[in-house]
């Protein structure tokens, strides 16, 4: 899935490097970067290349499980990637074309 920011909403699709960036505000950068490829192989989504909504969420889902502030950091990007999909899926729809692509 390419990213692309939704029209309207100036919402940019999340990506690994999002992901990792947020929990760099935390962590150090090589901390947050361990702390994603470690979630991403225990979820079964590839750390590198696109990743759907979904692949993001399962990976953030291991991440959530550990607790903590980290947890919580990444219970509010599964959010972000729900409102992405849905928003996506929206948009799609209004333009008239299938919410799959």
């Amino acid at each position: 899935m390419p990213p692309t920011t939704l029209p309207g909403y100036g919402l940019d699709a999340p990506t690994h490097d999002s992901i990792i960036a947020a929990f760099a505000k935390y962590v150090s950068p090589a901390e947050a970067d361990t702390l994603w490829t470690t979630a991403c192989a225990r979820a079964g989504v590839r750390r590198h290349g696109p990743a759907s909504p979904e692949d993001l969420r399962r990976a953030c889902d291991e991440v959530v499980a550990q607790g903590g502030l980290l947890g919580i950091c990444a219970n509010s990007l599964k959010v972000r990637l729900i409102s992405y999909a849905m928003l996506r899926s929206k948009t799609l729809q209004l333009a008239g074309a299938p919410a799959g692509r």
